[in-house]
């Protein structure tokens, strides 16, 4: 029977079969983006593909024949998709993690743009690396696209700063970081709705702090003579009602926020009341202290027999200190010796003394 439909979709050279290439969620068109400048065209038709999805995020612009990609994502990059429609009207893609792009609102999609007239019309989105699924679709009216291209390419630098395309801070990798000189005068009021209330009225910049294993951060702002500035951190962009923290300063004086964090992606907002509108030159440092764990000197996120080989290779034959400061002091005696490292021994083999907690109740004594 396959033989037989392989021989229509030859005979019927204009019209693309049911189920080949990007007609359903089971063959999506493959496409790899190793780069931000890596760029992608396509120039296809949903005619033919039939209307596999319409209960989406798109809402009623999935109505239509649609068409569908899977897009694996190699590099951390902001990214920009724009849909030519070659003319038609009521068009519309939806990017989402699964397939089809789940939800029915278009807050439930990754990234959405639907147009009703004839130009072309794109979205903008930072992406992790991953596998993500684009849809696109119609009104219905028009039923399909007969033609239509897609681009997939680096996005705009005027996004720089924004939640498109956040100044990326890598912790503990970058730390200490220090950016002299910034400014937010030049760029927009593009959020003004967060836990900063009227402190976020003024032109802002964003910052992605991607922590990569839990610590302690410190930032702080130089406002360099500037007052009425703010700061504002929170693991959504932009900043919403109820960030995680937040500092505002009347005067010039420099303020900052401290708080411990989990791994994962936060964001932070440096903003004005907005009388100034922005701050003409300011200094921003982020400092961050790794979290110790007793124990561990070799820094491999657990305690084990290396560690005490590691201590043992300090101490007698000149090897590497404890990578984290303190953590070689599992005996609470201030010093790192042989004493340590026995110590950890007998916590691995003989259930001996929990690193650290030398009385036993659970919490650490150093």
């Amino acid at each position: 029977m396959k033989y037989i439909v392989f021989t229509l979709c030859i005979l019927l050279v204009s019209q693309i079969c049911y189920g080949t290439e990007g007609n359903d969620c089971y063959t999506p068109i493959y496409v790899l983006i190793e780069n931000p400048w890596d760029d992608y065209t396509r120039t296809d038709q949903t005619c033919g593909r039939g209307n596999f999805a319409d209960n989406t995020c798109l809402g009623y612009y999935d109505g239509g024949e649609d068409i569908f990609f899977e897009i694996e994502i190699a590099m951390l990059g902001t990214y920009a998709f724009k849909l030519d429609p070659h003319g038609a009207s009521w068009t519309g893609m939806a990017l989402g993690a699964d397939c089809p792009p789940s939800g029915s609102q278009p807050d439930d999609c990754i990234a959405i743009s639907t147009s009703s007239d004839y130009d072309p019309h794109s979205f903008i989105v930072t992406l992790e690396p991953g596998t993500y699924y684009l849809m696109i679709d119609t009104w219905p009216a028009p039923d399909c696209l007969s033609e239509f291209t897609l681009d997939i390419y680096e996005g705009f630098h005027d996004d720089w700063g924004t939640c498109h395309w956040p100044i990326s801070i890598d912790l503990p990798s970058q730390a200490p970081y220090w950016d002299s000189a910034g400014t937010t005068c030049g760029y927009w009021d593009d959020y003004d709705n967060s836990c900063l209330e009227n402190w976020d009225g003024g032109d802002d910049l964003i910052y992605a702090l991607w922590v990569e294993r839990p610590g302690n951060v410190n930032i702080r702002l130089q406002p360099k003579g500037t007052g009425y500035t703010a700061l504002a951190l929170d693991d959504s962009c932009p900043p919403d009602n109820n960030c995680l923290a937040s500092s505002t300063s009347i005067s010039a004086e420099p303020h900052g926020i401290e708080m411990d964090l989990e791994e994962g992606v936060y964001y932070l907002i440096v903003d004005t009341w907005p009388l100034p509108e922005c701050i003409p030159e300011y200094d921003l440092s982020v400092a961050f202290a790794v979290q110790r764990i007793c124990g561990d000197v070799n820094d491999d996120f657990e305690v084990n027999v290396s560690d005490a080989v590691y201590l043992v290779n300090y101490i007698f034959v000149g090897g590497d200190p404890p990578v984290i400061s303190r953590s070689g002091d599992v005996n609470c005696d201030t010093y790192t010796n042989i004493s340590d490292a026995v110590l950890i021994i007998n916590f691995i083999f003989i259930g001996g003394y929990t690193p650290c907690d030398m009385d036993g109740d659970n919490i650490p004594d150093c």
